[in-house]
């Protein structure tokens, strides 16, 4: 037989004072929750104000959002033309770069000139770097050795062009392969993903580390073969996953100068293929993304 004590008064304050501290920590856990679904319905999502800066950038399945403060802020095209034009920040290391060249400038044909921006229309070019009389060997166009090109080539440049840098960037590599004299490469690391080179240049204006901004002089183009023009090239690559895939420069390019250097480079092949009278110089329907990309990505 069990004989159950009397509580005591103590007992019972005891035994009062643990049931209220459990209801009021449940009250306060369930207001806590609620206060904070609430926040995220009302504040997560916002509207970044016009000409105004986010602290990010972020791509996101191939979509650029604005971060302020860990929120997300809707954005207009305007919106975002403006801020790429006028903000810098920070990028993480699976951003995708937004170029704002294409490291030469292409311009309008001059028939008097025989000029198109940097490049040079010449007919009587007894030997040439590439047997080609294109001044722009596409990206994913099939070159002599019957590789795939995962670069972009300009040719026929005057040798005093100013080669551009595309995007922001950190020097992280130069080459200068043994026996081609003022032939150098220069690798921009634009972030943990993406690097940018910049090949076939006689003369360089930065060193490995040094900090570089869009439209910075980099350097100049090596010579041709003919002893007179320059000539040049861009890569751009992302590294992820083990596999490496090379990205067309003008599919990359912000849309605030896109259609104009598009433009440029279409005018540019009509011009050319009229100052040849040759109409099979360039194959229009051969690029299928836009003019100078035969195809927008190759991954090896």
């Amino acid at each position: 037989m069990v004989i159950k004590k009397p509580l005591t008064a103590k007992m019972i304050v005891a035994i009062a004072i643990g049931a209220l501290v459990l209801i009021v920590g449940v009250i306060l856990s369930i207001l806590l929750i609620s206060r904070g679904m609430g926040s995220n319905n009302t504040k997560s999502v916002s509207v970044l104000p016009p000409n105004t800066c986010p602290q990010e950038l972020k791509e996101t399945d191939g979509k650029f959002i604005a971060m302020t403060e860990g929120l997300v802020q809707q954005m207009t095209q305007d919106d975002y033309n403006w801020v790429t034009q006028n903000c810098t920040f920070p990028t993480t290391s699976s951003s995708m770069p937004v170029l704002k060249n294409v490291s030469v400038n292409f311009g309008t044909y001059n028939e008097t000139t025989n000029r198109s921006g940097d490049f040079l229309f010449i007919k009587n070019i007894t030997e040439r770097n590439w047997n080609t009389k294109k001044l722009v060997s596409e990206f994913g166009s099939f070159l002599e050795s019957e590789t795939q090109n995962t670069s972009m080539t300009f040719n026929q440049l005057d040798s005093s062009t100013n080669i551009l840098a595309m995007v922001d960037g950190t020097v992280s590599k130069v080459d200068d392969p043994p026996g081609e004299s003022k032939n150098y490469s220069i690798y921009l690391k634009f972030n943990d993903n993406w690097t940018i080179i910049y090949r076939h240049l006689r003369i360089l204006k930065f060193s490995v580390r040094d900090k570089i901004k869009s439209g910075d002089i980099l350097g100049n183009p090596s010579i041709n073969k003919d002893g007179v023009t320059g000539y040049s090239e861009v890569e751009i690559m992302e590294t992820k996953n083990g596999k490496t895939t090379y990205y067309c420069p003008v599919a990359l390019l912000n849309p605030t100068v896109k259609t104009q250097i598009i433009n440029q480079i279409a005018a540019q092949e009509k011009a050319l293929e009229k100052f040849y009278g040759d109409n099979a110089i360039y194959n229009e329907n051969a690029q299928e993304v836009d003019p100078g990309c035969f195809v927008e990505n190759i991954t090896l």
